[in-house]
């Protein structure tokens, strides 16, 4: 007998399939739509580095890409922009092609839907064509939802970052 999380899923639909393919012009407003809130997510998880309103949009050129995943309907519920490049010559760094993820966005109505993770083997296979030998990323602290979306897709911790924050009254130690 399968036990439930106590976790709520949307109802599968038809929609549960995705095409995963280059972006296109006409998908940039989507994608624009996406990144705002994507922005507005990271604003409220951490208000210090992010600002609601920015984003990125999709990346495309030499080295880098951005790919869309687009329901059975045709819409944009996500897409994924990501670059390879090579490890700078620094004889302490091994040297090595990575591919890092700039951003996943999936929109709030394709969640826990295999959106993300579709979007995330599509970088994962784009990586690999291109020669890359490891897929980075960096997740941002209280963006849990992401974080089980990765760990759940077989990626791991590799390092952290940690901020002083100067400008508060306590001379920043916190």
């Amino acid at each position: 007998m399968r036990r439930s999380s106590g976790v709520k899923r949307a109802p599968r639909t038809a929609s549960d399939s995705w095409t995963v393919r280059a972006i296109e012009d006409s998908d940039l407003p989507a994608a624009a739509a996406l990144c705002a809130e994507s922005a507005a997510h990271h604003a409220s998880i951490q208000p210090k580095f992010f600002r609601a309103g920015g984003g990125r949009l999709p990346a495309r050129g030499k080295n880098r890409t951005s790919l869309v995943a687009v329901d059975d309907d045709g819409l944009v519920s996500g897409f994924v922009s990501l670059k390879v490049h090579d490890t700078p010559d620094d004889p302490l760094l091994r040297p090595l092609r990575r591919a890092h993820v700039d951003e996943l966005v999936v929109a709030r109505a394709a969640r826990r839907r295999g959106c993300g993770r579709a979007l995330l083997e599509a970088a994962r296979k784009w990586a690999r064509a291109e020669g890359a030998d490891q897929l980075v990323l960096t997740i941002w602290e209280g963006n849990d939802a992401a974080e089980r979306l990765y760990r759940a897709a077989g990626l791991r911790q590799v390092s952290r970052v940690l901020v002083d924050d100067l400008s508060s009254d306590d001379g920043g130690a916190s």
